[in-house]
Order: structure tokens, then C-alpha cells, then sequence
């Protein structure tokens, strides 16, 4: 159920309207926290403002239906220099909306559930991924919460594809998409060192969805005058691009290194 919650659609203004997915994560120096939220650069690189949308909270619930908002602009992004993975400190707006009355009912994710070397070692080159966002833009208007979708990984999650720090899955990203969190569950057990966890569940967050692999496609339209024109079209091959948990880590650390604070390491 959690899940539903670490999540919120995105509303950016550039030269046109987009939208995306964030998460928010919760981000350590020493003792203490500061929740970040984070997305695809490309999505909000060129933005000149924005918006994030979340359920409302009630006497410590979520009061599903109603949702409130926090607004950004473009300075208040960090970015990562290579990988395509933007954060932003909205502690302050989470503070004004509970100081106004209006407090958002979110959770996050943070370094407790990335992959160990030792559980990264263990995956399989298959596994089953969970992604949660908002794809076609779509979103349960009646609640306020995302659509959490299934798939498996297209490349193991340990090899950085074609160079990158990336790994692919077998699920669709559409448009909305970018941003999701990409995680791992295991329901029924999985590999340990020295054996197997029957009957135990573990959550790894593995990487944020960033885009689509396309191929180019010869095709036909119809022209004003009733000809035929050949034109290319990007086709969508069921192949979504991740950035891997590294790379989110990487970006939280620039936006301490930003504010003058370095992270411990575990």
C-alpha cells in the first residue's frame, strides 16, 4: 500500500505542458533527514516551473480524493552531470503545506532497501520489476494514486547497458511515465548466501524509469493534395531505460554537496 504513496505526478511548464512522475526519498546526513523528491532531467532540465501532486493526509491518514500541491521553479533542481536523474529539498514546501492546513500524506524510499553487493551478486539476470507512475499520463482521478504496473528486466540489473549506468526492462514507457521508481519485490522468498529465504518478502529499489527505446520506421501519411508522403516514426519496442540506483544516489549527494554537507557512506 505504501507504494501508492511514495509517488507524485508532475506538471511542467516549459514551452509546453509535459508530465512525469517523481518519488520522494529520504535523504541523511548524520542524524539527520531531509525528504527530496526526484525525477528524469529531461523532464524538468528546460522547465520554467511546475507542479507536484499528492493525496491530502487526515488525522494521520490518507484522505483518498483530495489532493495538494507543491510548486517549483527551474533553479531549485539539482542535476546529475550524465545520467538523466534531477533531485530537488522540498522539505520547506512539505512544512508550509502542514503549517497551512493542508498536509500531504506521502512516504519514501531511501537507502535501506538499495541492493546490497551481496544481494546484487544473488539477482538473477531476469527478475520481476514493479514500476509506479503515472504512464499516458493516466491517474485514478477518483483517489489521486498512480497505477503500479509488472514486468521483469530486459538486462541484468548488475551490468551497466552499452556503457551507462543503466539496465533495461520489459515494460512499456509511455509519456507520464518518466520518473517511476523501479523496484524489485520478492514475495515468496529469494537467494541468500548461504541459501534460500523461504517464504520472506524483500524490497530492493533498483533504478528510475527514464525513457523508451524506440526504433526508427518507415511508414506512410496522407498529404493535403490525397498523395502518399514516407516518413520515419519512432515505434515503441516494449523497452523501457533505467537509470539505476547508483546514479539516484550519485544526484542526492550533489544536492548535500550543494547546500555544503557531505553524507556519511554505510
Amino acid at each position: 500500500m505504501n507504494l501508492l504513496f511514495c509517488t507524485t505526478m508532475l506538471i511542467v511548464n516549459s514551452d509546453e505542458i509535459s508530465t512525469g512522475t517523481g518519488f520522494f526519498y529520504e535523504g541523511w546526513s548524520g542524524a539527520s533527514t531531509a525528504p527530496l523528491l526526484i525525477t528524469a532531467k529531461h523532464l524538468v532540465e528546460n522547465a520554467t516551473s511546475g507542479s507536484a501532486f499528492m493525496v491530502a493526509m487526515e488525522d494521520g491518514k490518507p484522505k483518498l480524493g483530495t489532493t495538494v500541491s507543491l510548486d517549483f521553479t527551474n533553479d531549485q533542481w539539482i542535476h546529475h552531470p550524465t545520467a538523466d536523474v534531477s533531485v530537488m529539498f522540498v522539505g520547506r514546501q512539505m512544512q508550509s503545506l502542514l503549517d497551512s492546513g493542508t498536509p500531504p500524506f506521502f512516504r519514501t524510499l531511501g537507502t535501506d532497501i538499495f541492493p546490497s553487493p551481496e544481494e546484487l551478486e544473488l539477482l538473477d539476470a531476469v527478475e520481476p520489476v514493479t514500476v509506479v507512475g503515472y504512464p499516458a499520463s493516466l491517474i485514478d482521478g477518483e483517489h489521486g494514486t498512480p497505477l503500479v504496473r509488472r514486468g521483469h528486466t530486459a538486462t541484468p540489473i548488475h551490468l551497466a547497458f552499452d556503457g551507462a549506468e543503466e539496465f533495461l526492462v520489459d515494460a512499456s514507457a509511455t509519456t507520464g511515465s518518466s520518473g517511476s521508481p523501479v523496484i524489485v519485490v520478492h514475495e515468496n522468498g529469494y537467494r541468500e548466501v548461504n541459501g534460500y529465504a523461504t517464504g520472506r518478502t524483500r524490497v530492493l529499489f533498483v533504478g528510475m524509469l527514464t525513457g523508451a527505446i524506440t526504433r526508427k520506421v518507415l511508414g506512410t501519411v496522407a498529404a493535403p493534395d490525397g498523395d502518399e508522403l514516407q516518413v520515419f516514426f519512432d515505434e515503441q519496442v516494449n523497452l523501457g531505460r533505467v537509470s539505476n540506483w547508483r546514479t539516484v544516489d550519485e544526484t542526492v549527494d550533489l544536492a548535500f554537496q550543494s547546500i555544503g554537507v557531505s553524507r556519511p557512506k554505510t
